[in-house]
């Protein structure tokens, strides 16, 4: 905290006891160089007086004030309050009850530290919201979630040994039929409830299953869909697998797909940007629309030695630039091959 005013009246050249009682002077005036002489001079005490605004009021000149012999302390030399050394002329006012002044420095570093603590503490709220939102909207993958082949296999009257889980589908040349078999080689283990809701929707619908999550478009400015305007919708089609384990599955994957383009998870391959730091630098604006989704580039289904079907699938990600329209976000009819989320899907 700052000393109360003291006036001193320093004999110069003199002793140095006058100087201590004025902080600041006195390691200027105790320092003395190596041929013994005395290092402070009248001339650097008054220049040091009169950066800190010290000479007497009135005064012309620093020589007028050498030729009295004596400097008149005026007024105290303010003190910064988070450093406690003496400031010159350009000082900040600092924050809080207490007052007083600041260096540039000092208050840049106080400054740099209330950034970093707002800014801990708002990731810290988001982790807690995200947290929260994730636990209600059952979003995130966990390997229990996983169904099962033993209780398929069991209802389909196959019992699979108790140190095997995994089961394939052999093949028949002679009868022309399927059976399942025990394997422990996880290229070729099936998932049979998966298999089976697939089928299902391909005997039903003649399609492969389908997923997507869309945004709610705002209806109008005052109306209670307003407010959901940041939510977005689970589309399933057909809309029966909304609910089954294929369904949950799909979600799970289309929702972690945006959450690493967007950066919100580490990505998986080291060195791999995601779409907001591949928009650095890039002429797209402030704000930019787009969608992407797993695809299947390809797919077949192949015959090991010992008539085990082994399936092999290629998966791919897409990208499509998106515009607004008059009924919501439309796919734009071109989409930049530099695009961001382009960039990332291509990576």
């Amino acid at each position: 905290a700052p000393l109360a005013p003291q006036p001193v009246r320093p004999h110069l050249p003199g002793s140095t006891a006058a100087l201590r009682q004025q902080p600041g002077l006195t390691a200027a005036a105790e320092t003395r160089p190596s041929g013994g002489v005395a290092a402070t001079s009248p001339a650097a005490v008054l220049g040091y007086a009169g950066a800190c605004g010290l000479l007497r009021p009135g005064s012309e000149s620093a020589g007028d004030n050498r030729r009295h012999g004596e400097i008149q302390m005026a007024s105290e030399c303010p003190v910064c309050v988070a450093c406690h050394l003496p400031v010159g002329n350009v000082s900040y006012a600092a924050d809080g009850a207490r007052g007083g002044v600041l260096h540039g420095e000092c208050k840049a570093e106080i400054v740099l530290r209330r950034a970093r603590d707002e800014e801990q503490a708002r990731l810290m709220q988001d982790a807690v919201t995200k947290r929260d939102r994730r636990a209600k909207f059952g979003i995130g993958w966990k390997p229990m979630e996983v169904p099962r082949s033993t209780t398929v296999a069991a209802k389909l009257g196959f019992e699979l040994g108790p140190t095997c889980n995994m089961c394939g589908i052999a093949f028949d040349e002679g009868s022309k039929t399927l059976s399942i078999v025990p394997t422990c080689d996880p290229a070729a283990a099936i998932n049979l409830e998966y298999l089976s809701l697939a089928l299902q929707v391909r005997r039903q619908e003649g399609r492969e299953p389908f997923f997507s999550l869309d945004p709610i478009e705002r209806m109008s400015a005052d109306s209670t869909e307003d407010r959901k305007a940041g939510f977005q919708v689970k589309r399933f089609e057909p809309a029966w697998l909304a609910g089954t384990s294929a369904g949950e599955v799909m979600f799970q994957a289309d929702y972690h797909l945006k959450e690493l383009s967007m950066g919100e998870c580490p990505q998986p391959v080291i060195g791999m940007r995601s779409c907001f730091e591949l928009s650095q630098g890039d002429n797209f604006g402030d704000e930019w629309n787009a969608r992407e989704w797993f695809v299947v580039r390809s797919c077949e289904v192949q015959l090991s030695q010992d008539k085990v079907l082994v399936p092999r699938v290629t998966m791919g990600v897409e990208a499509r630039e998106q515009v607004r329209g008059p009924h919501g976000l439309e796919d734009a009819p071109i989409t930049r091959p530099d695009h961001p989320l382009v960039k990332y899907a291509e990576a």
